[in-house]
């Protein structure tokens, strides 16, 4: 620790200090300046979004800038000690004849001969360069695959994120849903005509585009009944889960009560003949899709292979055989209808079964028992905020209670939601492409100092007869070079880092896996035209240097 006490230490301590004087308050003043200009876009972006006032405040906190303050000190200190080590022996003349500017290599420097005949002498010396200065070289491809990563990361987790959640929620075909919990004490023709009621009020809003209504009721098939008619690609599926007996595979299914207008809607959408499902006693429609995740996606797969007017019984408790009814699948098909999020994700529950009202209701009449569910009302609107407060009251003049119903503004939700992951996504690539800059300051000053360096080089070569052309080609090499290593080890990590985002990711939505290749495009071209720019500036201060004047410095 002695050095410390020198004056060429002091010297360089004293000029660290200079540097934190004036880079410290700069810092915290760009800082501040940045996160209230972030806010105020992140402001006006929710208000476009939303019509509503919503402020993020900027809040300055003593202890963060105390914080701050103490690890920008400690990162000069460290920052300053090794140069001023290094500063303490070296002597004046050694200093002045820069002997230590270059670390000597007994070895030679040696290339592929294949360099030469593919891309010639200039991409050989230039080359050789990058191995005579191993550190430098370094500094630049680790400050570039910094960038590359921390940039491919976070973009690979942001897309994940919006890709699950949008999976999730924007498979919705509603704006806003109403949720009616049916009582013990409470029958079933009450509870039609209190529906209906609250239906004809909200079709009667000049705000709503559509009304869905459905009343859902759960039961369970027996496995004899339903084995045969499993398809090729469910019993793979079954077989997987340890399923092998089919029979003994019982799945849940949730029969939902369709309204007459919607039904039709509904049938004309997927090509059903309606009138057909209405002949039919208990006439039904089978939602035959399946979703589950198979290699790293999303896979939708046929359940069953019915072929229409198989009769199929359910009971509402399968052990003790009680609440028997029976539907008649009259047909079968692959699209939701309105109300319906998303398809069956699971073995032990995957039928859908559609009635319409009067199907529904003789169905029910076979059972000796009530059989209770819960109302559902989908409404689809471009002014979700005042249908909701409209739904309000129209309950409120029902004397529904609070804790008998369950209203939904989804697109609300969802609006808030977009807004959110936009602020997350605006503050990490803040986050990002400052430290990108940070990264990529430090490869320009590597490079230019690099570059400045290698003057007695450059004018050695042009003397021998290296023409402008040959010295461009050189420097593109060169460039070319930082960038596909910079590559080689970027894309490989960043695409392991997004694969465990993935896995992280995947255990809260349901998200294929996959690669933004857009991102990864357009990292690779920022990088080679970052590198191409650099290397052509720096190199233009010295391709017109008098080649005399080069010669004189002192080298090596």
């Amino acid at each position: 620790m002695r050095f410390l006490f020198l004056k060429e230490a002091n010297s360089v301590f004293f000029e660290a200090g200079v540097y934190g004087a004036v880079g410290i308050p700069v810092g915290l003043v760009a800082g501040i300046l940045g996160l209230g200009g972030a806010f105020k876009v992140v402001n006006a972006l929710i208000r476009s979004q939303s019509g509503e006032k919503v402020e993020l405040s900027l809040v300055i906190s003593a202890p963060s800038i105390v914080v701050v303050i103490g690890l920008a000190i400690i990162t000069i200190l460290i920052s300053a000690y090794i140069p001023a080590r290094k500063a303490s022996k070296i002597s004046a003349m050694e200093a002045i004849r820069q002997t230590r500017t270059f670390e000597k290599n007994e070895k030679k420097v040696r290339t592929l001969k294949l360099t030469r005949k593919v891309f010639g002498l200039e991409a050989e010396l230039a080359l050789k360069n990058i191995k005579r200065n191993c550190r430098r070289y370094r500094s630049i491809i680790f400050a570039l695959v910094i960038s590359i990563v921390l940039f491919l990361s976070v973009s690979s987790y942001l897309q994940y994120i919006s890709s699950g959640y949008f999976m999730a929620k924007t498979t919705n075909n509603y704006d806003i849903s109403v949720m009616l919990f049916e009582k013990d004490d409470q029958k079933n023709e009450d509870s039609n005509v209190i529906r209906e009621r609250i239906i004809s009020k909200i079709k009667a809003s000049k705000n709503v585009s559509a009304v869905s209504a459905t009343r859902e009721v759960g039961a369970q098939i027996p496995g004899d009944q339903i084995s045969s008619y499993l398809s090729k690609e469910m019993q793979a599926f079954l077989k997987e889960n340890g399923i092998v007996d089919h029979a003994s595979y019982q799945p849940y299914v949730t029969i939902i009560r369709v309204d007459e207008e919607s039904f039709r809607t509904y049938c004309k959408q997927e090509k059903i003949d309606v009138d057909q499902v209405y002949g039919t006693k208990n006439g039904a429609v089978v939602l035959n899709r399946f979703e589950t995740r198979s290699n790293y996606s999303v896979k939708q797969m046929p359940i069953f292979s019915f072929k229409g007017g198989e009769k199929i019984e359910c009971y509402k408790n399968m052990d003790e055989k009680r609440g028997m009814f029976s539907f008649t699948v009259a047909a079968t098909a692959v699209g939701r209808p309105m109300g319906i999020e998303r398809y069956p994700d699971s073995v032990d529950k995957n039928l859908i079964v559609l009635l319409p009202d009067r199907n529904f209701d003789a169905m029910m009449k076979e059972t000796n028992e009530e059989v209770f569910g819960t109302s559902n009302i989908y409404i689809s609107t471009k002014e979700e905020t005042v249908v909701e407060k409209e739904l309000t009251t129209i309950l409120r003049e029902k004397k529904i209670k609070k804790e008998d119903y369950c209203l939904d503004n989804v697109a609300k939700n969802q609006k808030e939601t977009r807004q959110l992951l936009y602020a997350v996504s605006i503050f990490a690539y803040g986050f990002i492409i400052l430290m990108s800059l940070i990264c990529c300051a430090n490869m320009c000053n590597t490079i230019s100092t690099s570059i400045a360096l290698r003057r007695t080089e450059f004018a050695m070569l042009r003397s021998v007869g290296m023409t402008p052309k040959s010295f461009r080609k050189m420097i593109r090499f060169e460039s070319l070079w930082y960038g596909v290593k910079a590559m080689l080890y970027g894309l490989p990590i960043s695409s392991v880092i997004a694969y465990g985002l993935y896995l992280y990711v995947g255990e809260r939505f349901t998200v294929s896996y996959f690669l933004p290749w857009y991102i990864y495009g357009l990292v690779v071209v920022l990088v080679f035209g970052v590198i191409g720019i650099v290397m052509f500036w720096s190199s233009k201060k010295v391709r017109n240097d008098n080649i005399v004047d080069g010669l004189r410095m002192e080298r090596q």
